[in-house]
């Protein structure tokens, strides 16, 4: 039996007997009510949501703010100390519990297609209103002579560097050193022939391009569609701004801008020692400029939760990348960065800011609010989700019980899990498999960072960046939320 299979007949049986009973009073005078780990069904979930309403007769008007610690039991820290039977997993947590002072609703979302309207007030904000709009796909492969300048400057370097990282800068291109050398020859003879700057184009914004995809059962039937427009603002750097409608195959939408198509944002760094010497801007400046470019786009709603300075993949720039979470009147959604990029659960804004200005911004997954289920869930206590927490955090995805990596003549993988916040939050979840609506629902999540060792050698440390999330459980029936 696998871990995977494994994991799910525990489950399983936890259902089957009950996991936990806790108190729905903080003193323990109140009826007990029972929790089971095996997810409810939307209906369900939502019934239970808004159970206590119903019996009590309360308003569905939207609450007045409430004290949550008080209403959940809930201590402003917790600590633990926790072990699978094994001993392979040690959980170690000392963590702030951070609650706003309000209730959270339920609410059913739905993926939101962008409009024409909207594709051209995101060209006008981010391009600019008096943009020089290019036509790409008719251009020389290297634009303008000041374009082509830039790739000889930085194909020279990736030469004098060839060692260090010289095939590296140009995603493999060139194998050899005088592959590069070759081309650097022909792009000087190509220069005095090239344009100082080309013609400009009118954009249209009613122009949507249908995405053609295919699978092994053969070609997708979608209304999937996309623009790109692309900019010049000083005849050497082309800005590039992708808005796209991908629901059916991409199961996203989203729009994508970058000032400057020839340089790549690469790795993160969250120690900000490290860029000193390659960015000026203070973080305060550069979140300003961020947030003024996020309400410009229209989204005054979204608050900056989170920000790192980075480190381009060469060291030889660097900038500020702000998190934006929509806010639903006050509630919080939450996001966690052990998912994929374009993750479903969240609707995220992301902008880059870098010593000359806003760098990049991306926006995925627009939702638009379908109706409210509920002002105020039902929430669980915090006793109850902490049992849950902490009989769940050495079961799910715990790879150091698995039989491969324990054996006697197999490496042996242990881990460490360091628990620094824990935060009650709205996160989506799927309303069920035939529906492209979605529920968004209080859930806990727990933040902290991994350390993993592969026998005795040195550990390796993953999710330091107070972001990653060990464990997620719905504040409603107390089930686990998986992490995609």
């Amino acid at each position: 039996m696998n871990i995977k299979q494994w994991i799910q007949r525990f489950l399983l049986w936890i259902g089957a007997v009950g996991m936990l009973l806790a108190l729905s009073g903080c003193d323990g005078a109140e009826q007990a009510k029972a929790v089971s780990p095996v997810p409810l069904d939307a209906a369900q979930m939502v019934e239970t949501a808004t159970q206590s309403q119903a019996d009590s007769g309360a308003s569905t008007a939207a609450p007045s703010p409430v004290d949550l610690y008080a209403a959940l039991c809930a201590p402003k820290t917790y600590a633990a100390e926790l072990q699978s039977e094994t001993g392979f997993l040690k959980v170690h947590v000392n963590a702030t519990v951070e609650l706003q002072d309000g209730n959270l609703p339920v609410d059913r979302t739905q993926l939101h297609r962008f409009t024409n309207e909207e594709a051209a007030h995101f060209a006008s904000v981010l391009l600019g209103e008096n943009a020089h709009y290019i036509d790409i796909t008719q251009a020389n492969e290297h634009f303008t002579k000041p374009y082509l300048q830039r790739e000889i400057d930085d194909l020279s370097d990736s030469i004098a560097h060839w060692d260090a990282y010289g095939n590296f800068k140009y995603d493999l291109r060139y194998y050899t050193k005088d592959e590069a050398e070759q081309a650097l020859s022909e792009w000087q003879v190509m220069l005095p022939t090239l344009p100082n700057t080309l013609p400009a184009v009118t954009p249209d914004f009613s122009s949507w391009t249908p995405i053609n995809a295919s699978n092994d059962q053969g070609p997708i039937e979608t209304t999937d569609c996309y623009q790109y427009h692309f900019a010049m603002r000083d005849n050497a750097t082309v800005s590039r701004l992708a808005v796209q409608n991908c629901p059916e195959v991409l199961s996203s939408c989203f729009l994508e801008y970058a000032r400057d198509m020839q340089h790549t944002v690469g790795a993160m760094n969250p120690d900000l020692e490290n860029v000193e010497g390659l960015i000026t801007i203070s973080q305060e400046s550069a979140e300003a400029q961020a947030r003024a470019i996020v309400d410009a786009l229209g989204y005054p709603e979204f608050v900056c939760v989170h920000q790192q300075a980075c480190l381009s993949d060469f060291r030889d720039f660097a900038y500020f990348r702000f998190f934006f979470l929509w806010q639903i009147d006050g509630a919080p959604t939450l996001y966690w960065n052990s998912s994929s990029y374009s993750d479903e659960n969240f609707e995220l804004i992301q902008v880059c800011v870098d010593n000359d200005g806003i760098f990049q911004v991306s926006y995925h997954n627009p939702q638009d609010v379908l109706g409210e289920m509920t002002p105020a869930a039902d929430l669980l206590p915090f006793s109850q989700i902490q049992s849950v927490f902490e009989k769940m955090i050495l079961v799910v995805n715990n790879q150091t019980e698995a039989e491969a990596w324990n054996k006697d003549d197999m490496p042996k993988l242990t881990k460490d899990y360091y628990v620094s916040s824990v935060r009650l939050g709205l996160s989506s979840v799927a309303e069920s498999s035939d529906s492209d609506s979605r529920l968004l629902i209080p859930v806990w999540s727990f933040y902290g960072y991994e350390e993993g060792r592969v026998n005795d050698g040195e550990p390796e440390k993953l999710g330091t960046n107070g972001q990653h999330v060990l464990l997620t459980i719905n504040a409603i029936d107390g089930t686990v939320i998986e992490h995609f």
